[in-house]
């Protein structure tokens, strides 16, 4: 998987430069067809802290979850909801009622909203799509996802590392001791970064998905920034 991404750099030469939604509940029969209770298991939500802080963000922004969107996908019955669960106001221990059996889960943090109920397919190829770096970082939001194999055999907690759907970039550039006072930094600016983001699949850049971000102004032979992309 390749990805490509230019940064443009000029310069001016000084010479003549909730809560929870159920959905459809999945009626579950354990062996000899006697109907089973369902089990409680506790979302523990978690999402690693990233080494250097940005321009943009925090560390603690960096890690913040603000919303989740939980889907539970029964693995024997693969067309059936069995559990949606909508949270937000930072919730990191979240309940859920689930029939004995086994299940893909899938958890996507910050979108901001109530994605509601989905099919199995629609959730797996979930694409988040961006029109500029302040729209990735909205409200100090980055988007974070994960998928996991859960198999419920009672209450249990069950411990979830959300992956960030971005990557981070740390830029820094000087003009070389020699050029100096011949030489001023005038702009810098990130090309060709991607658009959009599948949360649970591997993305492939193509030429019609690139996002230009914005200049930005400069003075002087240094500059230190950091950027999001899209991963």
């Amino acid at each position: 998987m390749k990805r490509y991404f230019m940064i443009l750099l000029s310069a001016a030469a000084l010479l003549p430069l909730s809560h929870a939604c159920l959905s459809r509940t999945l009626e579950t029969v354990i062996p000899g067809g006697t109907a089973c209770d369902p089990a409680t298991v506790t979302l523990e939500v978690e999402c690693p802290g990233m080494e250097l802080i940005t321009r943009a963000l925090d560390p603690t922004q960096e890690s913040a979850v603000h919303d989740l969107n939980i889907y539970f996908f029964s693995r024997k019955f693969p067309d059936d909801i069995a559990r949606h669960v909508y949270t937000n106001g930072g919730v990191s221990r979240v309940p859920v009622d689930l029939f004995p059996a086994d299940y893909d889960m899938y958890v996507i943090a910050n979108v901001g909203r109530d994605l509601g109920e989905r099919s199995r397919e629609q959730i797996a190829g979930y694409t988040a799509t961006v029109a500029s770096e302040q729209e990735l970082t909205r409200a100090g939001r980055l988007p974070m996802a994960v998928h996991q194999e859960v198999s419920v055999t009672g209450d249990a907690s069950l411990s979830v590392n959300l992956v960030r759907c971005v990557a981070k970039i740390d830029l820094s550039l000087s003009v070389a001791p020699a050029l100096r006072g011949h030489l001023v930094l005038r702009s810098v600016r990130l090309c060709g970064a991607q658009r959009s983001c599948k949360l649970f699949g591997e993305n492939r850049l193509a030429e019609a998905e690139r996002i230009d971000y914005s200049k930005q102004s400069l003075s002087g032979d240094s500059f230190n920034g950091s950027y999001y992309l899209n991963v």
